[in-house]
């Protein structure tokens, strides 16, 4: 770093959701960079039941269904391989070479679908760097209807 000095960062950001008496939805956006090729955004998801003071978890959100999961992820892959081939500018090529890492990073499993923001109408699943798509395409973001 002596012949190439590099300033660190660290910048944190915020997504809000639903904010009031029952509910308290917020994202935190963390972006740092300490060196080496380039930075890192992580998110962190609050999600919390004032009322009855706890952690809401994506399954209270769809209480009763056992296969919510399978369908957020029917309806997010299509919408992620949409972004994906504007964000990659390629008309789908990345996409149709790529659907494995796009099906395994927004398939049916609790993990892909952990950072989520709450609102009125939907939920915003979040979809980090590397998890649909290379670093280069950046982060996602798929809304469901609730």
């Amino acid at each position: 770093y002596a012949k190439y000095p590099r300033k660190y960062d660290l910048t944190v950001g915020y997504d809000k959701g639903e904010v009031d008496g029952n509910i308290v939805s917020v994202v935190l956006n963390v972006y740092s960079f300490v060196g080496g090729a380039h930075g890192s955004t992580t998110f962190i998801p609050i999600n919390f039941d004032v009322k009855n003071k706890k952690e809401i978890t994506l399954a209270d959100l769809f209480p009763g269904q056992t296969d919510y999961l399978q369908k957020v992820s029917d309806y997010c892959i299509p919408n992620l391989k949409a972004q994906i081939t504007v964000g990659m500018e390629d008309n789908g090529q990345w996409v149709n070479q790529n659907a494995s890492w796009i099906n395994n990073g927004a398939g049916p499993k609790a993990e892909n679908y952990s950072i989520f923001l709450i609102n009125n109408n939907n939920i915003t699943f979040y979809f980090p760097e590397y998890t649909v798509a290379p670093y280069a395409a950046g982060s996602f973001k798929c809304q469901y209807a609730k």
